[in-house]
């Protein structure tokens, strides 16, 4: 209020930040009533099941980072780039050999290829900024991750165009694309152009593989940039529910022009170790889009001031050259997940839950 008159004092924040906080800003999920669960700080804790952690290896990852923490070095403690243009072995370096392990992308990946950055989440939201201007269109098929909706708006401010699935329909099934394109369509007519078109492969929350016609399919959606999180990649497991699940593929690993007769150019993906080891909060990940040079320095000089912590990068880039223990982890993890699924699927099934 102003003193002299009594009157409320115009706001001191920007147009597109009143804006933001009085229309995009979403309710806090994360939010929680009371103290989250602990078992000996907290045993009558809340537990939050609004995020996606994986906590089965939790203790095989501590203990071998336990062990290696030798590899913290003197330039860890500096600016990001005595790292990145020094002689220390970083996520920079192990990023594309990590990737190009589980992709089997026909033209191998390479730092030129790949911006590493803080998080998925981060690269996904500087990507829809590079692509799309104000009010434009993501399309996204139904069901999705509910902070796709965060990332898209902020900063790019653009849209998200949810393509209605219905029940009937598998979401994963080529069946899809019919929605997807009608969506495109409905959605330009009413002055929101799609500009990108994102797929969850392994998908976020159905945790299952696309099978590879309905990947190819979506790379010919309008010739679209197509944007694939492919984050689960090495997560996708058996279980005596699912004893042959549908296998994962990279979109990396398809021959975009001839086999989808799609621009390379527009196609991208987001990757990285941390979902497969259990450690989101180290927030590390990459952007991959390797026919597209412009796209990759906009984004490498967006992130400029955002970039990885070397603290984070110390401990996973000793995980990410071990080749004997990341292998018997990332196997470990996908049994551990089978069985922690039948544990949940029988419980459902016990209490009628289909």
């Amino acid at each position: 209020m102003s003193a002299a008159s009594g009157e409320p004092l115009p706001s001191t924040l920007s147009q597109r930040a009143q804006s933001r906080l009085l229309h995009e800003l979403a309710p806090a999920r994360y939010d929680i009533p009371g103290k989250r669960y602990d078992r000996e700080l907290h045993p009558e804790g809340v537990i939050n099941m609004a995020t996606a952690e994986n906590s089965l290896m939790t203790t095989e990852l501590l203990q071998y980072m336990h062990n290696h923490v030798k590899f913290l070095t003197p330039d860890h403690l500096k600016c990001r780039v005595a790292i990145t243009n020094g002689v220390v072995n970083s996520t920079a370096n192990m990023l594309p050999v990590y990737i190009n392990e589980y992709a089997h992308p026909i033209i191998p990946v390479t730092e030129e290829h790949c911006v590493p950055g803080p998080g998925i989440s981060a690269l996904f939201a500087q990507v829809v900024w590079a692509l799309c201007d104000d009010g434009d269109g993501v399309l996204i098929a139904t069901p999705y991750y509910a902070d796709y909706v965060r990332d898209i708006v902020y900063p790019a401010r653009a849209k998200l165009v949810a393509a209605p699935i219905p029940q009937e329909i598998d979401p994963l099934a080529p069946e899809c694309i019919t929605y997807l394109e009608d969506a495109i369509e409905r959605s330009s007519a009413a002055g929101t152009p799609i500009r990108v078109l994102v797929l969850c492969n392994p998908h976020n929350p159905l945790a299952r593989a696309y099978p590879l016609d309905t990947v190819k399919a979506y790379a010919k959606i309008y010739n679209l940039h197509l944007l694939v999180d492919e984050v689960y990649a090495n997560q996708v497991f058996s279980s005596s529910l699912v004893p042959d699940p549908t296998p994962f593929v990279s979109a990396l690993s398809l021959d975009m022009r001839t086999e989808c007769g799609c621009d390379p150019s527009r196609i991208h993906v987001l990757a990285g170790p941390t979902k497969d080891f259990g450690a989101s909060g180290f927030k590390i990940g990459a952007f991959v889009s390797q026919h597209n040079p412009k796209l990759v320095k906009i984004v490498q000089g967006a992130l400029g001031g955002i970039p990885i912590s070397s603290a984070a990068d110390a401990l996973l880039t000793p995980v990410l050259r071990d080749d004997a223990f990341r292998v018997w982890f990332l196997q470990e993890n996908r049994k551990r997940l089978g069985q922690a699924f039948e544990n949940v699927a029988a419980w459902c099934l016990f209490h009628d839950i289909p």
